[in-house]
């Protein structure tokens, strides 16, 4: 099951390098995406590191636990989440356009199919955490 979305947020008035410091502090990322209950750095290597990320719904055994790829683009200030392994898996990229004073995000991810029947449910609830992943980066 596919799904694909983008948020954008105005930034006017907030220091787009305080918004990407907070961004690139991979081990807070669960302080403002709440569906990230962990993200442990396994390695890194520059701006690219392998993190496991526990998620916060909740299960049995480990099939909330996933790999990524989590690279940070310091130049064109983007973060992204290559999922490769997991209950979510495919692209996830959160950047700041200074020229247009906005904070983004998409998601282009994909699913078990056993989620089809609550799949607008689903889109509507990532979308509604990244909107409150953004409150919460822009009132810290």
């Amino acid at each position: 099951m596919k799904i694909y979305f983008k948020v954008e947020r105005d930034i006017k008035g907030y220091d787009p390098n305080v918004l990407w410091s907070k961004l690139t502090d991979i081990a807070s990322i669960p302080n403002y995406w709440h569906g990230h209950r962990e993200v442990e750095i396994m390695e890194s290597d520059g701006n690219k590191h392998r993190a496991k990320i526990v998620y916060a719904f909740p299960a049995i055994g480990k099939i909330n636990v996933g790999e990524s790829i989590i690279r940070t683009d310091q130049e064109n200030k983007v973060l992204s989440f290559d999922n490769y392994k997991g209950p979510i898996k495919g692209i996830i990229k959160i950047w700041i356009d200074e020229k247009e004073n906005k904070i983004s995000c998409t998601y282009d991810v994909a699913m078990s199919s056993l989620y089809l029947p609550v799949k607008s449910w689903i889109v509507q609830h990532f979308k509604q955490g990244v909107e409150h992943a953004f409150d919460r980066l822009l009132d810290s």
